[in-house]
């Protein structure tokens, strides 16, 4: 959050609270009000400020990307490389939606990524509100 809020562009709530026990954790942050994108999308006939707004959505995401990313979330081994053999026990000790071709397939595109980035796994058309229209 801390290199998230760093970012001119991104204004992100302010963390009042965080709590982490073995089975969970919770954040209580700053409430924004105002339109979610899809409640935007829904109700906007426009198709150049829809197209305006999925834009800025992504432009966002892109700086978040760019930010460099915390010392303390950089590991040794590549993410990807993480993400595949997580993919992997997945798919061997769980019901997945994938099977072994996707996988190997996956793997075999031998992706690589050059340097650590911040991914914002949940950054949605639910959660991200409209501030650049009105």
């Amino acid at each position: 959050m801390k290199n998230i809020q760093a970012l001119a562009e991104c204004r992100s709530p302010i963390v009042y609270k965080f709590v982490q026990t073995a089975e969970e954790s919770w954040l209580l942050l700053e409430f924004f009000e105002g339109k979610t994108v899809r409640e935007y999308l829904g109700k906007e006939d426009n198709e150049e400020k829809r197209e305006h707004i999925v834009y800025e959505m992504g432009r966002i995401l892109a700086r978040i990307h760019d930010a460099k990313c915390p010392e303390q979330l950089v590991s040794k081994q590549l993410w990807i490389h993480r993400m595949l053999q997580e993919a992997e026990y997945n798919l061997i000790h769980y019901k997945v939606d994938g099977n072994q071709q996707l996988l190997k397939q996956l793997q075999k595109q031998n992706m690589i990524c050059k340097q650590a980035v911040l991914i914002h796994g949940d950054y949605t058309i639910d959660k991200y509100l409209c501030t650049t229209v009105g």
